[in-house]
């Protein structure tokens, strides 16, 4: 118990840094990491077809 006090703020530091990483995940594409998913956003679809079509045409 003598540990806990004495060292508070590490331990508060501790649990805000494991509950921004949790939150972080429930919220889909608008924080924390993202773990093997292999969707590409529709803006880096849209430019890559317009790169395309430009090499072609020249």
């Amino acid at each position: 118990m003598q540990w806990i006090f004495e060292n508070w703020l590490i331990l508060v530091f501790g649990v805000g840094m494991i509950g921004m990483h949790l939150f972080g995940h429930r919220h889909g594409k608008k924080g924390g990491h993202d773990h093997g998913s292999k969707g590409h956003s529709h803006k880096q679809d849209k430019k890559n077809k317009n790169q395309t079509e430009e090499a072609t045409d020249a």
